[in-house]
């Protein structure tokens, strides 16, 4: 039996916060995203942030990307990982 989704819509809303300057060159990129997704007849509110730490003239950053669901009927697979 399969049983993967067969229509799928997704639909996102987003921005962007770049170079934020804190301090000694560093700076802080944001960006909160609000997203639905319909499964079949089943349907989700999810938001989800990317936030980024660096330093300018250095070629590594601290990334951090956080997801919640808001309002959610679509259950993760029991393999999820």
């Amino acid at each position: 039996m399969n049983n993967t989704a067969t229509h799928k819509y997704f639909m996102v809303l987003n921005t962007f916060f770049n170079d934020i300057d804190l301090f000694n060159n560093i700076y802080l990129n944001f960006s909160p995203q609000l997203y639905h997704l319909i499964q079949d007849d089943l349907n989700g509110i999810y938001s989800v942030s990317f936030i980024v730490l660096g330093k300018r003239d250095f070629p590594f950053s601290l990334t951090s990307i956080l997801n919640e669901a808001i309002k959610t009927e679509i259950l993760p697979e029991d393999d999820f990982v």
